[in-house]
Order: structure tokens, then sequence, then C-alpha cells
């Protein structure tokens, strides 16, 4: 057999992936909604609150909150409830509404979220104002409200003064999830899944996924999130109704919007618990432009590096050894003359290990070999 020449040549093809990788901002999703207990007062009368017109003392009080254009801090609007109000003088109950403002809405770690929201931050001594009224027959008047809630806690204390009645002293919660959103760079749409763990309660959860088509004069800082399902710990199937979402303009790196569950299909109706702020904070900027990768187009992933050969001969056949990045597709070509002659593929393989070595045939005349990175 004639001992031919064997000439090694490395080539790098500028080809980008199919597909991009998914990558994890953070979420935050608060209730706008508060859950009340029962208040009770010094002569052992009752207060129980729900949106719903039940009475099992841990009712909602329901935020009538509207979008803006700063969503995470809205309008200080009026939220209300239905209340049952036992007089345990007369052994009597009465029903009917009570409205009461939040405390103005503070943010005092600078974070961009409100401080009453916020399971990390305590409320102190905050106070606000409403009304009752228990019909034409019954009791109805002014409301103070006095607000307690220590750092780290979602529990929190509430004292209600009721003109005639007096102070009722009662335990609040705020509903706060937080956990990772996974999602996928897109230059027309935005796809994301959340997975959300409530503050103080790990066993209850939310998952769902999210979309947002890209498009307008604005498409890098405000979308609206389409139609979905997502699922609770209790495996039941919620409807998230669409919203706009906006990019922070006073914290770049987060965008802002409502996750509404509408289950009954009519988003006028009282359903309970329905009104949600979702925060998402990606703080990954591939490019540097300003624009988290979350809302920016996707960038072309820089090619593979220049391949680095070498070919040995173990008496039987040849080993070609390529040192190259791992994940890319690597293509061995031959010809038999540098100029002249067509290169043919011989074959090709997706590197996995850095260097990977492969046998190929003793050829009978002189060969040129070279490999094209993908």
């Amino acid at each position: 057999m004639k001992t031919g020449f064997l000439v090694l040549v490395s080539l790098v093809g500028f080809l980008v992936p199919a597909g991009q990788a998914a990558q994890t901002a953070q979420g935050r999703m608060y209730c706008l909604s508060i859950r009340l207990g029962q208040g009770i007062n010094w002569w052992s009368d009752t207060i129980s609150f729900s949106s719903t017109g039940m009475t099992d003392g841990a009712g909602e009080l329901l935020s009538w909150q509207t979008p803006g254009s700063d969503i995470l801090f809205p309008p200080n609007e009026t939220y209300i409830t239905g209340l049952a109000l036992y007089d345990s003088l007369w052994d009597e109950t009465y029903y009917g509404t009570l409205s009461v403002l939040l405390p103005p809405l503070v943010d005092a770690d600078g974070n961009r979220f409100p401080d009453f929201f916020e399971v990390a931050r305590p409320v102190s001594g905050a106070v606000s104002s409403g009304s009752y009224s228990t019909g034409i027959y019954g009791p109805h008047g002014a409301v103070s409200a006095l607000w307690n809630r220590n750092a780290g806690a979602p529990t929190g204390t509430f004292i209600f003064s009721l003109e005639y009645y007096g102070e009722f002293y009662g335990y609040f919660d705020i509903l706060e999830y937080t956990g990772p959103v996974e999602y996928t760079p897109g230059s027309n749409s935005i796809s994301a899944s959340v997975h959300l763990t409530q503050t103080g309660d790990p066993a209850k959860t939310f998952r769902g996924p999210l979309v947002f088509p890209k498009g307008g004069a604005d498409r890098f800082n405000q979308f609206t999130n389409q139609p979905a399902i997502w699922t609770n710990a209790a495996l039941e199937f919620l409807q998230v109704t669409n919203h706009l979402f906006l990019r922070e303009t006073a914290w770049p790196t987060n965008y802002a919007g409502y996750i509404e569950f509408d289950n009954d299909g009519d988003q006028n109706s009282l359903y309970p618990w329905a009104l949600w702020v979702l925060s998402i904070t990606d703080t990954h900027d591939a490019n540097a432009n300003g624009i988290p990768d979350f809302s920016d187009d996707p960038a072309a992933p820089p090619p593979p590096r220049r391949p680095s050969l070498s070919l040995r001969h173990t008496g039987t056949n040849l080993v070609l050894t390529i040192a190259g990045d791992p994940g890319h597709v690597h293509e061995v070509l031959a010809a038999p003359t540098l100029t002249g002659s067509p290169w043919l593929s011989v074959t090709s393989l997706n590197l996995v290990t850095d260097p990977q070595s492969l046998a190929l045939p003793l050829p009978s005349a002189p060969a040129f070999w070279r490999v094209r990175a993908q």
C-alpha cells in the first residue's frame, strides 16, 4: 500500500442554533385583597367579614383597584367587604358592608414594593378611615382603622373603631407568593412559566404559563399576557385573564402587571381573591444594552471556537482527535488535493467531550482532511 499524505485543516462555520436556552427570572406576586379574621370588642360583640356573603370569620377585604400607569403603587382606593355585626346586648346580628381606605402606601427600602404588601417589611401604627352600614334599621357610622404587622410575618393585627360599637380587635393576613419565572426570549413573543410558593405556607403554590406577544412601538417595555390556565396546590384550574404588563421606569429590571383569576367568566363579578400584582425581576442582560433578556430580542450566541486537530496511525486505521466546543456539530470533510477538488463530507459528530476522537479508514492515496464546527 502506498503511504498517503495526511493534512489537517480546521474550519469554523458561523451557524446560529435553532433554539434559545431557557433563563430564570424572579417572580413576586401578592393579592390586592386582604384576609380579615373575626374581630371582637370588650363587650364580646363580634364582627365577621366576607366579600361573598359568608360569615366564617376569615373574609376578604376586597380591592377595587383599577389598572393604572403605576401598577405597584396604584391610587389608594376604597376597599370593601360584607360584614356580620353581632350585638351581644340585644343578641342580634346585623348584616351590611364596611368600606375603608388602606394606609398610604410607602416604600421605605426603595425596592419598588409597597411595604404594606411585602412580608419582609413591617407595618407599624398605620392608620386609615372608612365607614360601615347595616341597613336602614341597623347601626351605621364612621370607622377608623389601625394596622400593625411585624417584619417577616404575613399576619398582623387590626383595630377597627366603629362608631357606636367601640374598638374591634382582630388579625389580618397579606397573601404573598415568590418563586422562579422560567422564560425563553423571543423576537415575537415571550414564553414563560411560573412556580410560586406562598410566604409562610410553602404547601400553597401557583403554577402556570405566561405568554406575552411582542409588538407595537414599545415592544420591549409593555405587552399583554394571553389568557391561560394555572393550577394551585389542590390542582384546581384557575383561569387567568389578560392584562397589561409594563417595565418599571424607576426600576428597569422589573416588569409588573395584574394577574386576575376569572373562573366565572365575568370580570365585573365579585370572584373571590381575584386580583393580584405580579412583579418579574430579570437581571440578565446578555448584550449589555440596558434591556433585560426577558423582553429583549434574543442575541445570536457566539460561534464555536475554531477546532484543533490531531491524527495518529494505529496500523489498521486512523484516529482523528478533535478539540472544540462541546454541544456543537463538527463535520469532517476530505479531499484528494487542496485545490481543484471538492471537499466531501465524510462524517459528522456532535461533540460531547473536549477533546473527542473518532476512527477513520486508512486512505489509499494522498488525502487532506478538515473539520468544520457549526
